[in-house]
């Protein structure tokens, strides 16, 4: 999924340098994951490290890895999964999330259901904000950040009172 946000940053240029935090930020991930996922794509040679700080460019071979991609959507491939196993956000962001991710959010979301119901008194307020966050994660309608930031949210208005 980076892979693909960079060389779409990129505009699919393999000259153009992104700035590598930003797009991972744009995509939900923490700056230490998009570090480690980087320092992978540079050690396959998919991307190349450049001279300004957090820039980075996309290969010949990684711009090949992302349209092959393309090209067969249904297949999975050594840096893809099969696009069938993500979920559209339902606007030109191009982005998408994983069944993966979605998977890993509803587990802690039930989690959360959890801590909701050891409380010693109902919160209308806790039980709709988690109904909401559900239904944004199962209809993918918001941007994976704002999902975790959201989760965030709740979990912490959980475990203060």
């Amino acid at each position: 999924m980076l892979l693909h946000g960079l060389a779409d940053a990129a505009g699919f240029d393999t000259v153009a340098g992104v700035d590598m935090w930003q797009v991972g930020e744009a995509l939900g991930f923490e700056l230490e994951t998009v570090q480690s996922l980087v320092r992978q794509l540079s050690d396959e040679r998919l991307v190349a490290l450049r001279p300004e700080a957090g820039a980075v460019s996309v290969s010949s071979v990684g711009l090949a890895a992302v349209n092959l991609a393309k090209a067969f959507p249904d297949r999975p491939s050594p840096h893809f999964p099969a696009l069938s196993g993500f979920f559209g956000l339902g606007d030109d962001s191009g982005s998408a999330l994983c069944r993966h991710s979605i998977s890993v959010l509803l587990d802690q979301l039930d989690d959360c259901r959890g801590l909701l119901a050891s409380r010693h008194e109902p919160s209308a307020h806790l039980e709709q904000r988690l109904v909401e966050l559900e239904r944004a994660v199962t209809e993918s309608r918001v941007e994976p950040t704002s999902l975790r930031q959201g989760l965030q949210r709740l979990r912490e208005s959980l475990t203060d009172s």
